[in-house]
């Protein structure tokens, strides 16, 4: 079996563990969070919530773990880097490297989105622990907590998941599998997250129109199995 074939069959097997509900949505209050606040310095995010579910999350799990961790008391989770053996090559170039978030009894993913069942997530992934970050120290997470915003918005029902097999077949983002539906908390109360209101009265961006995400071109059918590959690891860091 080759590297190719050893990876698509992970993603059946993701497929098959979302199907079966073994990772859901995000905690709601959690969920909430991600639809009511934003990064004022980053023009790229229009809420957590829509960002996370868009193209323009895809590579960017560093990034996006450290977003998750705003809405989370920081004293009950722990924010690992490492690889991935599963998806990994035999050669430190081809190691699948990634970033995720554990607590007690499950682990937060936001490439592989949703709250995972701990020893689902082990089995499948073999994550690799070689870093646990320290947010009160991380330099990065404590950026994104001075530039979070809050922003009124609308409420979702539900989380996509992307259907990372058939991304694999085809080189570019596919329809996503729907995750559980869940209730939306009663509106904000004003005290639990004292961050400023920006509206589309008072900061004018919110009034933009999303912006367009160029199409990754799909390779070439003569591309050799090497080639391929290196262009699907290409999209990971």
């Amino acid at each position: 079996m080759t590297q190719m074939d050893q990876k698509m069959q992970v993603y059946k097997k993701i497929n098959s563990a979302v199907e079966e509900k073994k990772v859901t949505s995000y905690d709601q209050e959690l969920m909430n969070f991600l639809v009511t606040h934003k990064d004022l310095s980053n023009d790229n995010i229009t809420n957590y919530y829509d960002s996370l579910q868009s193209t323009y999350s895809i590579s960017k799990c560093y990034r996006f773990i450290r977003y998750l961790a705003l809405g989370l008391d920081i004293e009950q989770i722990k924010v690992c880097e490492g690889y991935l053996a599963s998806l990994s090559g035999n050669t430190p170039d081809t190691k699948f490297t990634h970033c995720w978030m554990e607590l007690s009894d499950s682990i937060l993913d936001t490439s592989f989105i949703g709250k995972w069942e701990k020893e689902t997530y082990y089995d499948l992934f073999q994550p690799e622990i070689k870093k646990e970050i320290n947010l009160k120290e991380d330099e990065n997470y404590q950026t994104y907590r001075q530039k979070t915003v809050r922003v009124s918005g609308k409420v979702r029902e539900e989380m996509h998941y992307i259907d990372w097999y058939q991304y694999y077949q085809n080189a570019f983002p596919t329809p996503f599998l729907i995750l559980p539906e869940w209730k939306p908390l009663p509106e904000y109360d004003g005290k639990t997250t004292p961050l400023p209101v920006v509206t589309k009265e008072n900061y004018p961006y919110l009034e933009k129109p999303p912006q367009k995400v160029k199409k990754k071109e799909e390779p070439s059918k003569d591309l050799s199995e090497k080639a391929i590959i290196d262009l699907f690891d290409s999209v990971w860091y």
